[in-house]
């Protein structure tokens, strides 16, 4: 997701197509993680990071 725009990448289809080439793929989840929830087992994804600070955690923690 675009903290600019809004506009929502297709993540499942790049998941898709990385892995058919064998390639892991890492989700980066900072600008969509707190705007709903997302479906990890859906999309496929090997790793799905975000910080900490975008769901109100302690400072500190990234």
């Amino acid at each position: 997701m675009s903290n600019v725009l809004g506009a929502r990448t297709p993540a499942a289809e790049i998941v898709r197509i990385a892995h058919a080439k064998g390639v892991p793929v890492l989700l980066d989840g900072c600008q969509a993680v707190v705007h709903g929830r997302v479906d990890v087992q859906a999309l496929g994804v090997d790793f799905y990071a975000f910080t900490g600070h975008k769901l109100y955690g302690p400072t500190g923690i990234g």
